[in-house]
Protein backbone atom coordinates (compact mmCIF):
# COMPACT_ATOMS: atom_id res chain seq x y z
CA UNK A 1 0.00 0.00 0.00
CA UNK A 2 1.51 3.36 -0.96
CA UNK A 3 1.64 6.56 1.00
CA UNK A 4 -1.09 8.71 -0.53
CA UNK A 5 -0.44 12.23 -1.75
CA UNK A 6 -3.37 14.60 -1.31
CA UNK A 7 -3.64 16.84 -4.38
CA UNK A 8 -5.75 19.89 -5.15
CA UNK A 9 -5.46 21.15 -8.71
CA UNK A 10 -7.02 24.52 -9.49
CA UNK A 11 -7.31 25.66 -13.11
CA UNK A 12 -8.13 29.30 -13.89
CA UNK A 13 -9.06 30.82 -17.22
CA UNK A 14 -11.82 31.84 -19.64
CA UNK A 15 -15.04 29.88 -19.20
CA UNK A 16 -15.16 28.47 -22.74
CA UNK A 17 -11.58 27.19 -22.55
CA UNK A 18 -12.19 25.71 -19.10
CA UNK A 19 -15.19 23.82 -20.47
CA UNK A 20 -13.11 22.45 -23.33
CA UNK A 21 -10.32 21.46 -20.93
CA UNK A 22 -12.71 19.71 -18.55
CA UNK A 23 -14.27 17.75 -21.41
CA UNK A 24 -10.89 16.67 -22.77
CA UNK A 25 -9.33 15.46 -19.51
CA UNK A 26 -12.18 13.17 -18.48
CA UNK A 27 -11.64 9.53 -19.16
CA UNK A 28 -11.76 5.94 -18.00
CA UNK A 29 -8.29 4.80 -16.90
CA UNK A 30 -6.99 1.37 -17.86
CA UNK A 31 -8.53 -1.27 -15.61
CA UNK A 32 -11.33 1.03 -14.38
CA UNK A 33 -15.02 0.54 -15.07
CA UNK A 34 -16.16 4.13 -14.77
CA UNK A 35 -15.20 7.51 -16.16
CA UNK A 36 -13.48 9.91 -13.80
CA UNK A 37 -13.14 13.69 -14.12
CA UNK A 38 -9.35 13.68 -14.55
CA UNK A 39 -7.49 10.95 -16.44
CA UNK A 40 -3.74 11.53 -16.75
CA UNK A 41 -3.71 9.54 -20.01
CA UNK A 42 -5.92 12.22 -21.58
CA UNK A 43 -3.03 14.68 -21.09
CA UNK A 44 0.01 12.39 -21.40
CA UNK A 45 -1.21 9.39 -23.45
CA UNK A 46 0.04 5.89 -22.70
CA UNK A 47 1.76 4.04 -25.57
CA UNK A 48 0.11 0.99 -27.10
CA UNK A 49 1.03 -2.26 -25.39
CA UNK A 50 2.34 -0.58 -22.24
CA UNK A 51 0.63 -3.05 -19.89
CA UNK A 52 2.01 -6.03 -21.77
CA UNK A 53 5.67 -5.08 -21.32
CA UNK A 54 7.99 -7.15 -19.09
CA UNK A 55 9.26 -5.64 -15.85
CA UNK A 56 12.07 -3.13 -16.21
CA UNK A 57 15.45 -4.57 -15.19
CA UNK A 58 16.40 -3.76 -11.57
CA UNK A 59 19.70 -2.15 -12.58
CA UNK A 60 17.83 0.08 -15.03
CA UNK A 61 15.36 1.04 -12.30
CA UNK A 62 18.28 2.11 -10.08
CA UNK A 63 19.66 4.26 -12.90
CA UNK A 64 16.24 5.83 -13.44
CA UNK A 65 15.84 6.62 -9.74
CA UNK A 66 19.12 8.54 -9.68
CA UNK A 67 18.33 10.28 -12.98
CA UNK A 68 14.85 11.31 -11.83
CA UNK A 69 16.23 12.70 -8.58
CA UNK A 70 18.74 14.82 -10.49
CA UNK A 71 16.07 16.01 -12.91
CA UNK A 72 13.74 16.97 -10.06
CA UNK A 73 16.53 18.88 -8.29
CA UNK A 74 17.42 20.71 -11.49
CA UNK A 75 13.79 21.63 -12.25
CA UNK A 76 13.30 22.89 -8.71
CA UNK A 77 16.44 25.03 -8.78
CA UNK A 78 18.19 22.97 -6.11
CA UNK A 79 21.44 22.34 -7.97
CA UNK A 80 24.53 24.35 -7.05
CA UNK A 81 25.57 26.76 -9.78
CA UNK A 82 28.99 25.10 -9.90
CA UNK A 83 27.34 21.77 -10.81
CA UNK A 84 24.47 23.02 -12.98
CA UNK A 85 26.22 22.36 -16.31
CA UNK A 86 27.23 18.84 -15.26
CA UNK A 87 23.75 17.93 -13.99
CA UNK A 88 22.07 19.46 -17.05
CA UNK A 89 24.19 17.21 -19.30
CA UNK A 90 23.25 14.12 -17.25
CA UNK A 91 19.54 14.96 -17.26
CA UNK A 92 19.56 15.53 -21.02
CA UNK A 93 20.39 11.84 -21.58
CA UNK A 94 17.61 9.55 -20.28
CA UNK A 95 19.39 6.34 -19.17
CA UNK A 96 16.66 3.90 -20.25
CA UNK A 97 14.66 4.35 -23.50
CA UNK A 98 10.91 4.81 -23.12
CA UNK A 99 10.16 1.56 -24.95
CA UNK A 100 12.08 -0.43 -22.30
CA UNK A 101 10.03 0.93 -19.42
CA UNK A 102 7.29 -1.18 -17.85
CA UNK A 103 3.98 0.45 -16.90
CA UNK A 104 5.04 1.50 -13.39
CA UNK A 105 8.34 3.01 -14.52
CA UNK A 106 6.75 4.69 -17.54
CA UNK A 107 4.03 6.23 -15.37
CA UNK A 108 6.52 7.37 -12.75
CA UNK A 109 8.66 9.02 -15.42
CA UNK A 110 5.89 10.55 -17.55
CA UNK A 111 3.22 11.22 -14.92
CA UNK A 112 5.34 11.59 -11.77
CA UNK A 113 3.39 8.84 -10.00
CA UNK A 114 2.96 5.14 -10.67
CA UNK A 115 -0.85 5.12 -11.00
CA UNK A 116 -3.57 7.37 -12.36
CA UNK A 117 -5.47 9.93 -10.27
CA UNK A 118 -7.49 8.25 -7.52
CA UNK A 119 -10.97 9.62 -6.84
CA UNK A 120 -12.01 6.74 -4.58
CA UNK A 121 -10.69 8.38 -1.40
CA UNK A 122 -12.42 11.08 0.68
CA UNK A 123 -12.09 13.70 -2.03
CA UNK A 124 -13.96 14.80 -5.16
CA UNK A 125 -13.66 16.67 -8.39
CA UNK A 126 -15.33 20.06 -8.32
CA UNK A 127 -16.60 22.08 -11.27
CA UNK A 128 -16.79 25.78 -10.49
CA UNK A 129 -18.61 28.87 -11.60
CA UNK A 130 -19.37 30.20 -15.05
CA UNK A 131 -17.48 27.36 -16.74
CA UNK A 132 -20.66 25.30 -16.11
CA UNK A 133 -18.79 22.04 -15.93
CA UNK A 134 -21.07 19.09 -15.21
CA UNK A 135 -19.14 16.65 -13.02
CA UNK A 136 -19.83 12.91 -13.20
CA UNK A 137 -22.54 11.46 -10.98
CA UNK A 138 -21.80 11.76 -7.27
CA UNK A 139 -19.31 14.63 -7.58
CA UNK A 140 -20.93 17.85 -6.46
CA UNK A 141 -20.21 21.33 -7.88
CA UNK A 142 -19.44 24.36 -5.75
CA UNK A 143 -19.85 28.05 -6.50
CA UNK A 144 -17.01 30.11 -7.93
CA UNK A 145 -16.02 32.04 -11.05
CA UNK A 146 -13.63 31.19 -13.83
CA UNK A 147 -12.03 28.11 -12.31
CA UNK A 148 -12.24 24.35 -11.99
CA UNK A 149 -10.84 22.51 -9.00
CA UNK A 150 -9.94 18.82 -8.79
CA UNK A 151 -9.19 17.02 -5.52
CA UNK A 152 -7.67 13.55 -5.81
CA UNK A 153 -5.02 11.19 -4.46
CA UNK A 154 -1.83 9.88 -6.08
CA UNK A 155 0.58 7.15 -5.01
CA UNK A 156 3.82 8.31 -3.37
CA UNK A 157 4.34 11.56 -5.30
CA UNK A 158 2.44 14.39 -7.04
CA UNK A 159 1.73 14.33 -10.81
CA UNK A 160 4.03 17.25 -11.60
CA UNK A 161 4.88 16.18 -15.20
CA UNK A 162 1.16 15.93 -16.01
CA UNK A 163 0.53 19.47 -14.79
CA UNK A 164 3.49 20.81 -16.78
CA UNK A 165 2.25 19.01 -19.90
CA UNK A 166 -1.29 20.35 -19.41
CA UNK A 167 -0.01 23.92 -19.07
CA UNK A 168 1.90 23.62 -22.33
CA UNK A 169 -1.13 22.18 -24.12
CA UNK A 170 -3.48 24.84 -22.69
CA UNK A 171 -1.39 28.06 -22.49
CA UNK A 172 -4.50 30.20 -21.94
CA UNK A 173 -5.06 28.54 -18.55
CA UNK A 174 -3.25 28.84 -15.22
CA UNK A 175 -2.60 25.60 -13.33
CA UNK A 176 -1.88 25.48 -9.60
CA UNK A 177 -1.27 22.11 -7.94
CA UNK A 178 -0.98 22.09 -4.16
CA UNK A 179 -0.06 18.73 -2.66
CA UNK A 180 0.85 17.13 0.65
CA UNK A 181 2.11 13.71 1.72
CA UNK A 182 1.86 13.55 5.53
CA UNK A 183 3.75 10.25 5.83
CA UNK A 184 6.94 11.89 4.61
CA UNK A 185 6.06 15.34 5.97
CA UNK A 186 6.34 16.69 2.42
CA UNK A 187 4.23 19.28 0.63
CA UNK A 188 4.54 21.75 -2.19
CA UNK A 189 3.03 23.79 -4.96
CA UNK A 190 3.45 23.65 -8.73
CA UNK A 191 2.29 26.69 -10.67
CA UNK A 192 2.34 26.50 -14.46
CA UNK A 193 1.32 28.90 -17.21
CA UNK A 194 2.48 27.82 -20.64
CA UNK A 195 6.22 27.22 -20.34
CA UNK A 196 6.51 29.22 -17.10
CA UNK A 197 6.87 26.72 -14.26
CA UNK A 198 7.36 27.51 -10.56
CA UNK A 199 7.89 24.73 -8.00
CA UNK A 200 7.84 25.57 -4.29
CA UNK A 201 8.11 23.67 -1.00
CA UNK A 202 5.35 24.14 1.57
CA UNK A 203 4.46 22.83 5.00
CA UNK A 204 1.93 19.98 5.24
CA UNK A 205 -0.12 22.10 7.65
CA UNK A 206 -0.49 24.75 4.93
CA UNK A 207 -2.30 22.20 2.74
CA UNK A 208 -4.13 19.85 5.08
CA UNK A 209 -6.11 20.27 8.27
CA UNK A 210 -4.95 17.98 11.12
CA UNK A 211 -7.89 15.62 10.65
CA UNK A 212 -6.96 15.17 6.97
CA UNK A 213 -3.34 14.27 7.63
CA UNK A 214 -3.71 10.53 7.17
CA UNK A 215 -1.45 8.35 5.06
Amino acid sequence: MPNWVHNVLTVHGPADILRAFADQVRGTPYGHDAEQPLDFAAIVPEPDGLYDRPDTDFAQVSELLRWRALRAALNAGRVLESRREEVTAIVADQPVPDEQLDAVEWHTLKWGTKWNANFDGPCAAIGRGEAQVSPPAGLLPTVGAGEIQYAFLTAWSPPTPVIIAAARQWPQLTFTLRWAEPGSDAAGEVRAVGDQITISDLEVAAILAPEDQWF
